[in-house]
């Protein structure tokens, strides 16, 4: 994989700027906004797994609402264990604020929340591998249910598992780099939020890529 093109790509097109501004600007819109950016998005990552050229898209409004409507579905269905895990961890919170609890009870409801803590962060963990190659697999294929076929998910995580490493640590500093923009408050919070998106699904398309090579040889 290559680490830098991910952060470069986007300057070689020579409308960079007015495709970032538009998607920036269209992403303000409250939940629409949102959705065709993950839309726009996730045909970045197509782009890359296919390796068509530009790799920056324009904004196809429809199109990228309903992908990205699509794969909203799909993060969600993927964080439902997690959303299970935070809402017992709560209940079970809760409970320790009961006065009629005995000290077993308590002693109990702690080791609870302590094993579903621990649950939550390793579910967290395993997410940002999973989430990543669901996306892909629907961005090559089109097909809501390849990202809902775990199996096949998890193989294409396991067949490039230092690349999806390598995915893991550009979130972090996708989310880096898209903070960096409150330096110019909003406006520039938009545009290099959007920036930091398009960076990271690039990375989505190598990993999906090498993974499938990987699985090829």
């Amino acid at each position: 994989m290559d680490f830098a093109k991910p952060f470069t790509f986007v300057f070689e097109d020579q409308n960079w700027l007015s495709k970032i501004a538009l998607v920036a600007v269209i992403s303000l819109i409250p939940v629409v906004g949102v959705l065709v950016l993950l839309g726009w998005g996730l045909e970045i990552t197509r782009r890359v797994i296919r390796d068509e050229l530009p790799i920056l898209p324009e904004v196809d409004f429809g199109k990228h609402l309903g992908d990205g409507f699509k794969g909203f579905v799909i993060g969600l269905v993927y964080s439902v264990p997690m959303l299970v895990l935070v809402i017992l961890m709560s209940v079970f919170s809760a409970a320790l604020s009961n006065s009629y609890n005995t000290d077993f009870a308590n002693a109990v409801l702690i080791l609870l929340v302590v094993c579903l803590a621990l649950f939550i962060l390793l579910y967290g963990l395993v997410l940002n591998l999973l989430a990543p190659a669901a996306y892909a697999r629907f961005a090559a294929t089109g097909s809501m249910s390849a990202a809902f076929q775990f199996g096949e998910v998890w193989r294409t995580v396991t067949a490039n598992l230092g690349g999806y490493v390598l995915v893991v640590l550009a979130t972090i500093l996708a989310g880096f780099i898209a903070g960096l923009g409150s330096i110019a408050c909003v406006i520039g919070v938009i545009f290099t939020g959007t920036y930091a998106a398009a960076v990271l699904y690039h990375f989505y398309g190598q990993a999906y890529k090498q993974a499938r090579l990987n699985r090829s040889l």
